[in-house]
Parts: structure tokens; C-alpha cells; sequence
């Protein structure tokens, strides 16, 4: 059966004035002003340049959802957004432009046709966010962007849970979930980095982790448990260094280790790799495998 369709019920108040259309609200607003949400809104934010720390408080039942465009474009800089749940069919439903910056906290993001957050050369941090059922990749930073997500889950997207993308395009995450995704539970590629803390990476169809060619030196996972992924960890062709993770239940091999355009670098450390169907720790081609000493 079809979902039931959503009907405008909500309202943005600014001050004492409320709204209903929320470009009114942000050509209103100044920098350092409070928008509270309530309620469903059948709208798109979108945070121009000239704002400046702006914050966006939902009230329990906030709603933002969209249509063709993302639900938040943020240009803003200091901007924070508090318990809205967004949605979008869009190619992302929160983008963060190479000028803005953008913290989340306790937010629900889904996006069925595309990625749940893109850091697109800006600034995302998510604090016990969820970022669920996106048609793409769940965090995106690209073209030099930083996303930062502490304390969140991101579950059931199409790709990868968290991906950064490019040139000085960064992803950090600590005590996060990242779990049944259709590919990674997070990657990096085409010089861009990860840095994972104290998080578990589960169940996801092809690996826990993929640091894929050309990732950027220096990515490292640390503390994370990866169970019940095809590859617990996968390095292609790059660096990875794998300090004090269980890795377990693996469907088919726990660390796969490859040169398909470059030699690879893989340190493990303190590693516990158990119950591997395949193989514990597989490396084909030209590289390194070392124990960090």
C-alpha cells in the first residue's frame, strides 16, 4: 500500500511572527536569531551566505520535507539545527555549500532518491543524529568538504553509510553505528580520508571498511567491531592502519589487502580477527602488511 501523503500542518516562528513559507522566515532573519519549527512543512530551508549563526529548534513533531531539492541548503556559517526530521526526493536532503557550516543534533535524515547528508566542500557535524533509507550514501563529503558525526546511526542506504570523496575531503566518526548498508559501512577514495573511532560497522553487504584507490594517507580505524560483513576491512591500492578492532564473522575474508593501481600499506595493531569464513587476513599483489612497529 501507498504511505499516506503528508499535509502542510506546520509553522516556523521567528520572534512573535509566525510562517508558513520558509524563505519568508530566512529573508527575515538576522544573524544569531532563533527559528523554532512545528509541526509538518511542506517546504525547502535554504540558509544564504549572509546568515550567520542562525539556529533552527524543532519542537517533538518538526517535519521538513521536500520535493526536488534538498530539504536544508546551508551557505550559512555557525549554523545549528536541534531535533527536525528531514526528508527529500532529491539528489541529497541536507547539502552544506563550500562557504557554510553546519551542526546537527538529535535530527532524523532520510532521502530515498538520493544521499542523506553532502558536505559539499562545507562543514557537517551530527550529534546523535540518524541518517536512515537513503538511495545514495548516507554522509557524503566531497570536493574538499568535512563531515564529522559523533554518537549518530547511519543504516540502510544504498552505498556507502559515510564517504569521503576527493581531494582534502575528510569523514570522522566516533561512537557511531554504520550497518546494513547495500555496500560499505564507510569509505574513502580518490584522496579522501577516514578517521573512525569506537564505532561498529555490521552486517553490510560488501565491507565494514573500504579504503579505496587513491585514498588519502594517514586513514586509520580504531576500536571499531566490525561483524557480519562480506570483508571486515577492504584496501585497495592505498594506506590503512587497523589499531585495537574485532573483526568477526566475516563472510568471506576479515582483512583483504590488494594492488589494483598502486601498492598498498596495511598496519594492523592490536587486531582480533575471528570466525572468518574464507580467510582471516588475505593480501594479493605488491605492498605491505606490518604490525605498526
Amino acid at each position: 500500500p501507498k504511505p499516506p501523503s503528508l499535509e502542510m500542518s506546520g509553522i516556523a516562528t521567528l520572534g512573535s511572527k509566525d510562517y508558513t513559507v520558509l524563505a519568508d522566515a530566512i529573508a527575515a532573519a538576522k544573524d544569531g536569531d532563533t527559528m523554532k519549527i512545528k509541526g509538518v512543512i511542506l517546504d525547502a530551508l535554504v540558509i544564504p551566505e549572509r546568515l550567520k549563526n542562525l539556529t533552527v529548534e524543532g519542537g517533538g513533531d518538526a517535519q521538513i520535507t521536500s520535493q526536488g531539492k534538498p530539504a536544508v541548503s546551508c551557505a550559512g556559517t555557525g549554523v545549528k539545527i536541534n531535533g527536525v526530521a528531514f526528508s527529500s526526493k532529491a539528489s541529497s536532503c541536507v547539502e552544506v555549500a563550500e562557504t557554510g557550516s553546519l551542526s546537527m543534533e538529535k535530527c532524523k535524515v532520510t532521502s530515498d532518491t538520493g544521499s542523506g547528508v553532502i558536505a559539499k566542500g562545507g562543514k557537517v557535524r551530527l550529534a546523535q543524529c540518524e541518517v536512515t533509507d537513503c538511495g545514495l550514501y548516507g554522509v557524503l563529503a566531497s570536493d574538499g568538504g568535512q563531515a564529522d558525526c559523533v554518537g549518530s546511526t547511519v543504516s540502510k542506504c544504498k552505498k556507502a553509510g559515510l564517504l569521503a570523496r576527493g581531494q582534502n575531503s575528510v569523514v570522522r566518526a566516533s561512537e557511531q553505528g554504520s550497518s546494513t548498508q547495500n555496500q560499505h559501512g564507510a569509505g574513502c577514495d580518490d584522496g579522501g580520508k577516514i578517521e573512525i573511532s569506537d564505532c561498529t560497522f555490521n552486517n553490510n553487504q560488501f565491507s565494514g571498511v573500504n579504503v579505496g584507490p587513491k585514498g588519502a594517507a594517514g586513514c586509520k580505524v580504531e576500536r571499531v567491531e566490525f561483524v557480519g560483513n562480506t570483508f571486515g576491512c577492504n584496501v585497495d591500492s592505498c594506506e590503512l592502519v587497523i589499531d585495537g578492532c574485532f573483526i568477526g564473522e566475516s563472510r568471506q575474508v576479515g582483512v583483504l589487502a590488494k594492488n589494483k593501481t598502486a601498492p598498498f600499506s596495511l598496519c594492523l595493531k592490536r587486531a582480533q580477527i575471528v570466525e572468518s569464513k574464507v580467510h582471516g587476513v588475505w593480501a594479493e599483489g605488491e605492498g605491505r602488511v606490518s604490525s605498526c612497529s
